[in-house]
């Protein structure tokens, strides 16, 4: 008896199990699929010289890796010689921009690029992959790892000499916001010292641990659990795909339960990117926040937009810590020569090398990556309280703290506070202009 016991019981387990990976049948907030649309829209079209702006804009295309494509624009400053206004920068440094969670370009970002770039600068914005009009699937795949590895591509790219002769290599901002604002700080820390002359970390998601704890507080447990079963049910249909097709399981197309069931398998889980406190969204916004939100949106969205992320987000969100980073800055920035270090640098007598022959050469000293801290003081969803920590335990970083909410950053008075802040910052640090 003990036998056709376990087998029952067995059958019983994977018979739950298949149930759960098909479906969640007491979810009714969880989507299922996503169309990519790859018919370009009107906020992406080319700004030419022909439109009176002091730059010009291109759409472009790099590698990032596995064949795939991010989609990307190019903000280039009309020529000094063609319009006596401009400063005279005959090789222009680089910001590259990047948005934050499950969001794209065209929806904010183009704002500040039009800024850096009419301030002397050339901007690169990109959308990760499966975003926008970025190439791969399954689409909306937010996922840190991924995103940094799209950053990476991104700088790559920019130093490569690609976006030509006129764009300084060596000179490199990372623009980053909300979840992107620790992507920033993150894959600064991650590339060999001198990579990156600046910094703007802009209302930054710094640790997903104090963030999951919070939202545990705000949403309560069981809201919290339901957002975490969806997402092991995507994430292990995504992995039973994997299994089936690794051991050559996966059926044809045909009329079979066993192909209807790979069907539906392949169809990923979606929850909602944004929500009232109510819904099942990972991020829940009052009504004022979710005006502010919509309000930098364009009518119409690359790629097709949802305000939809597969729901396996979910399992990573807490393990993501940009702060974690923040002491590897400290020596990431470009080495200061040692000669520079000296008291005796400054005196113009000249000085006797005493090393012995044959001695190896002092190493240049890492210097702090330059940052800047963009804060907003009512910011619900990326705490105040961890950037001024951040901010204080970076030396030399800067701070600026905008009194508003964190989407109301991208707009109005806040706009124009924060993003005169950072141009004085690049300025000062790209530029060499205080």
């Amino acid at each position: 008896m003990r036998f056709p016991a376990t087998v029952a019981l067995t059958g019983a387990l994977l018979a739950s199990l298949a149930t759960f990976i098909l479906h969640l049948p007491y979810e009714r907030e969880v989507v299922y699929g996503m169309e990519w649309v790859r018919t370009a829209t009107n906020a992406s079209a080319p700004i030419t010289a022909a439109d009176s702006q002091p730059y010009t804009r291109r759409n472009l295309k790099f590698d990032c890796g596995g064949g795939v494509h991010c989609d990307a624009w190019f903000y280039e400053p009309i020529d000094p010689a063609s319009d006596p206004a401009m400063p005279p920068y005959p090789v222009r440094p680089i910001v590259i921009m990047g948005h934050g969670l499950g969001a794209q370009k065209e929806m904010g970002l183009q704002t500040f690029a039009a800024i850096f770039a009419a301030a002397g600068m050339g901007v690169l914005v990109f959308d990760y992959r499966t975003f926008g009009g970025s190439e791969g699937l399954p689409r909306h795949w937010v996922s840190p790892a991924r995103h940094l590895e799209d950053w990476r591509s991104a700088v790559k790219f920019a130093t490569s000499g690609a976006l030509g002769p006129d764009f300084d290599t060596e000179r490199v901002a990372l623009w980053g916001t909300s979840f992107a604002g620790g992507h920033v700080l993150v894959t600064a820390a991650d590339l060999p010292p001198g990579s990156v002359s600046a910094i703007i970390s802009m209302v930054p998601h710094l640790d997903g641990m104090a963030a999951s704890r919070a939202a545990v507080r705000r949403r309560g447990l069981p809201a919290t659990l339901r957002l975490l079963a969806a997402g092991l049910h995507d994430k292990a249909r995504a992995l039973a795909v994997e299994a089936l097709e690794r051991f050559q399981l996966m059926p044809p197309p045909g009329p079979s339960a066993w192909a209807s069931f790979a069907n539906q398998l392949r169809v990923p889980a979606y929850l909602k990117l944004v929500g009232t406190p109510s819904e099942l969204a990972i991020m829940q916004l009052s009504d004022h926040e979710l005006q502010a939100y919509f309000s930098k949106h364009p009518k119409v969205y690359e790629g097709g937009w949802r305000p939809l992320i597969l729901a396996r987000f979910a399992l990573e969100s807490s393990s993501y810590r940009p702060i974690t980073s923040l002491h590897r800055l400290a020596t990431a920035g470009k080495p200061l020569p040692p000669d520079l270090l000296s008291p005796a640098a400054s005196d113009t007598t000249e000085t006797t090398d005493t090393s012995s022959p044959g001695s190896p050469a002092t190493p240049p000293t890492p210097q702090p990556v330059p940052i800047l801290f963009v804060a907003a003081s009512k910011d619900g969803l990326c705490p105040i309280e961890a950037v001024r920590a951040a901010a204080a335990a970076v030396p030399g970083a800067e701070y600026k703290e905008l009194k508003c909410s964190h989407f109301d950053a991208y707009r109005g008075v806040y706009l124009e506070q924060g993003s005169g802040a950072m141009v004085r910052f690049l300025r000062k640090h790209l530029l060499g202009k205080e």
